[in-house]
């Protein structure tokens, strides 16, 4: 066979008895242990049982991270490993962004580094920005569809250029139009001209961003330099690892979702760009980009923005159609042709456990709680994947929910008691809890639905209306959760629990957001006998309006929890060990709510409704 994959490295012979694969012959990285490299040719497309086959009888139980490259057209190869009982396989990849993965990962000084670096790296394989992580601080839509519509793109690209040639973390900062200063007690600061504009810190070949180290006072490098920027009044971090560049902020109001400063950040590897992404390393690194009004300034207001109207988006989608369409399809399973006052509000309960149970999941997913990007099996079987193929077909116009399939539903009844029981094969550990039980004893409504199946014609819509972004003019494809923030969450939450159920005696429509009958040619916007949403006062929804602002509660955390903490720890510090360990959980924090108390969740939903008001927040 003619395999042009690495063609300049020299593979060493390995001879399995494997039908469906020739064996080109494996490499080695550096180190003890270290990481090896097996490269395949297959006819067609690898199975991944092959892949994971010949995967196992190369690693046979040794502690090295091993990878197999499979070429099998070329344009693409498949990637399986390095590491997991069933490691996850990777198809359709494409060869150039294989092979500096590959050259990459080998040239890592040990295996640890080597393991970290195709962790991290194989995480985002499937996306569309090889080489460009991005943890929370920007909008992961906006990086990928608006920054290379900028017209500056081109013109970043060129700037770009001499950068990616650079051999070390130094040079390439340099490159990107910065001097470099020391920092007084340690450190670096960034100047663009006579400004100062960043605090730097360029780890060694075996050092890690967030491991401790006794250069970096005990703490981290990032948490380091983070605390470094804030005595020097920066608003930025960029971290060094080789060429790796990460860039953090020192906003703790940044970003997206519930990360705190240290893990909120994007990080890129010029060694893994492929030519038409060059510019983002000038948009987002350079000295330009971090200027006030640069580019990134206005990538990340771009981002905010995208996020904000996601968020409403969603919002709408879950009060207008989502929570409808779950509650009708549930009323129709439960044979409810007339549902009573009772039987609609437990119906609701039913809708709302269901779709805290699909955005819990969700969000998990996206944040890398659960372990979508690094297990193969619960990948084919996640939320994401099915969002993927509802997304096919809501795109192909020829195609319908099946009215006989229950696919969707055994599929996410499925995944959400392996999330809640664990599952070895999945990597899940038990996450048990309350909200994606189902035992009578600690949720009704988890037990009834578990009692319940819905067709894809009932759940698909429903599941498609929360899952697939769309706008009147595109349909955006899956929602990365991970740009909408968890206050979005919170104010949906409350909203639902001001709203119930009600049937419709006549043909409804909206006036001034409240619904009233229909008169004469007027739009009708719930039917008569139609099961819909609505506020406790007859508004289309409630707002949420009574979730606590994020002033108040910054200012609840900083005058009450901190200084019960800071007074626990310094009470904690004067004890010997195993006493402080016998103490450790000593302390109680109880704050009156900042809001006023309307409908408490109950243990459906979480939550124990028999909290006094000492212990609501």
């Amino acid at each position: 066979m003619t395999l042009d994959f690495l063609a300049t490295r020299m593979w060493r012979p390995w001879s399995p008895d494997h039908d469906y694969f020739e064996i080109e012959g494996f490499d080695l990285g550096n180190g003890s242990n270290q990481l090896e490299i097996v490269l395949a040719h297959s006819e067609g497309r690898p199975r991944k049982d092959e892949m994971r086959r010949i995967w196992k009888d190369r690693r046979g139980g040794r502690p090295n991270p091993v990878l197999v490259v499979t070429t099998y057209d070329t344009d693409s190869v498949a990637l399986c490993g390095p590491s997991g009982d069933s490691p996850p396989v990777y198809h359709d990849v494409d060869v150039g962004v294989a092979e500096r993965i590959v050259d990459v990962a080998l040239e890592k000084p040990d295996r640890f580094a080597a393991h970290r670096f195709l962790g991290e790296v194989l995480d985002q394989i499937t996306d569309d920005l090889v080489g460009l992580r991005n943890q929370g601080l920007l909008s992961t839509h906006e990086l990928r569809v608006g920054v290379p519509h900028r017209q500056d793109w081109d013109d970043a690209a060129t700037k770009a250029d001499n950068a990616l040639g650079a051999d070390d973390g130094r040079e390439l900062v340099e490159e990107l139009g910065y001097e470099i200063e020391p920092l007084q007690g340690g450190g670096y600061v960034l100047r663009d001209g006579a400004k100062k504009t960043a605090v730097a810190v360029f780890l060694e070949d075996d050092e890690a961003f967030e491991q401790t180290k006794d250069r970096f006072s005990g703490k981290s490098a990032v948490s380091y330099s983070l605390n470094k920027a804030d005595n020097e009044n920066l608003q930025y971090v960029v971290a060094s690892s080789g060429t790796t560049l990460r860039l953090y902020t020192t906003d703790a109001d940044a970003g997206f979702g519930s990360r705190g400063r240290t893990d909120t950040f994007v990080e890129l590897n010029p060694d893994l760009l492929t030519d038409d992404m060059a510019g983002y390393l000038w948009l987002l690194f350079s000295a330009e980009a971090l200027r006030d009004g640069g580019s990134l300034e206005e990538i990340m207001a771009r981002s905010e923005d995208y996020a904000a109207d996601l968020g409403e988006r969603l919002r709408e989608r879950i009060y207008d159609d989502v929570v409808p369409q779950l509650a009708e399809a549930i009323a129709e399973s439960r044979d409810l042709d007339d549902p009573t006052k009772e039987e609609l509000d437990q119906t609701y309960r039913m809708a709302l456990v269901l779709l805290y149970r699909l955005l819990f999941i969700s969000y998990a997913e996206d944040e890398d709680f659960l372990p979508r990007r690094r297990n193969g099996n619960y990948r084919e079987h996640s939320l994401k994947n099915l969002a993927k193929r509802i997304d096919r077909t809501l795109t192909d116009n020829e195609q319908e929910f099946d009215d006989d399939a229950t696919d969707y539903w055994d599929e996410v009844m499925q995944l959400t008691k392996y999330i809640h029981n664990g599952h070895a094969e999945w990597g899940l550990p038990e996450y048990d809890g309350t909200l994606l039980s189902s035992n009578m004893d600690m949720s009704e409504a988890g037990a009834e639905l578990a009692k319940i199946e819905l067709t894809n014609a009932e759940f698909g819509p429903a599941l498609g209306s929360l899952l697939i972004d769309e706008t009147p003019d595109e349909r955006k494809g899956p929602i990365d959760f991970r740009n909408i923030g968890v206050r979005e969450f919170g104010v949906i939450y409350e909203g639902l629990l001001e709203s119930e159920l009600s049937v419709a005696d006549d043909d409804l429509t909206l006036d001034d957001g409240n619904y009233r009958p229909a008169i004469d040619d007027e739009t009708v916007d719930v039917e008569e006998r139609e099961i819909y949403l609505h506020g406790q006062s007859g508004e289309r929804k409630s707002t949420g309006s009574y979730y606590t602002g994020s002033e108040f509660v910054e200012h609840l955390l900083d005058y009450s929890l901190k200084p019960a903490l800071d007074d626990h720890i310094d009470k904690l510090k004067g004890m010997s060990d195993n006493k402080a360990a016998e103490h450790f959980f000593d302390i109680r924090v109880a704050s009156r709510p900042l809001i006023p108390y309307r409908r408490w969740p109950n243990r459906d939903m979480g939550v124990d409704s028999r909290l006094d008001s000492e212990k609501r927040f």
